[in-house]
């Protein structure tokens, strides 16, 4: 695993208090800004699926082998943090 993936990894598995975006150049007010709080409320793995596959641009196959987990759940974890993303953002809408 490559230096940055690894210190994304860790940032990633951080508490949600913890958890900061790094070099996001938005004010509080902006969407960018709203999606970036969203994703820091995610659930840690969530968190981390959503970086493995944008960040890391990752497949699924290959999410699932670095959480050791399989093809199908790297998808469903998947699918679930862009549904809690939905909601997060439709309320603070």
């Amino acid at each position: 695993m490559n230096t940055n993936m690894s210190k994304a990894l860790k940032d990633l598995t951080s508490s949600p208090e913890e958890y900061t975006r790094p070099s996001v150049p938005a004010t509080d007010a902006s969407p960018r800004s709203g999606l970036t709080h969203a994703i820091a409320a995610l659930p840690t793995r969530e968190r981390l699926v959503l970086a493995l596959f944008y960040e890391e641009e990752l497949s699924a196959e290959e999410v699932a082998a670095v959480l050791g987990i399989s093809t199908d759940e790297a998808e469903h974890l998947h699918t679930r943090a862009l549904s809690h993303l939905a909601s997060r953002i439709a309320v603070q809408e």
